[in-house]
């Protein structure tokens, strides 16, 4: 009996494995309400990250998991056109007072970028409310070079992790992370 129910538990995971897509398994990875539409972000420089962009930039998040932004380099010379996925379940938490927390694992790639690299990452969101400003932590699971033409579930897939439970936790375990402050998000 015992031996049976592990066989079904194996079948189970390598059908999952085998049969189930990362494209198809992250089409269930809804982005937080609070996040989806046009959003008006700005980045803060520290010196794992500087911050070489305009002081805001717009990035859109959609229902289905998938943002995209353009940010315009200070220095006019550019934008960087990107685009992310979340991977993972979204673990998210809502207050009575409207304020909101979240968190996945997720990856973003973005041109020009002479590497070609895909950002797998776990994020970590804190927001005040529909519509109210939120903040953003990327904390770097894997940078991998030359590889932002293979679909971003492809490429961070490969390194899909559990994500910390806490910032504190996360900063310990991955180190600093990029950070982007939104003023908040139109439908």
């Amino acid at each position: 009996m015992l031996r049976d129910c592990l066989l079904h538990v194996i079948m189970f995971f390598v059908a999952t494995f085998f049969f189930v897509s990362p494209a198809e398994a992250s089409k269930a990875w809804l982005t937080p309400a609070p996040m989806v539409g046009t959003c008006n972000a700005s980045c803060t420089s520290n010196k794992a990250f500087p911050c070489i962009y305009t002081p805001f930039y717009p990035v859109w998040f959609t229902p289905d998991g998938h943002f995209r932004w353009q940010a315009p380099w200070a220095n006019g010379s550019s934008v960087e056109h990107g685009q992310g996925l979340l991977i993972s379940e979204v673990n998210e938490r809502r207050f009575q007072n409207g304020s909101w927390t979240a968190r996945w694992y997720g990856g973003n790639s973005y041109k020009p970028d002479p590497a070609n690299v895909t950002h797998c990452a776990c994020y970590y969101v804190v927001g005040e409310g529909i519509g109210l400003p939120f903040q953003l932590h990327n904390y770097r699971v894997k940078e991998a070079v030359n590889t932002s033409q293979i679909p971003i579930e492809h490429v961070c897939g490969r390194y899909l992790t559990e994500c910390p439970t806490n910032t504190a936790a996360a900063l310990k375990q991955f180190g600093t992370p990029w950070i982007e402050s939104y003023i908040g998000c139109s439908q």
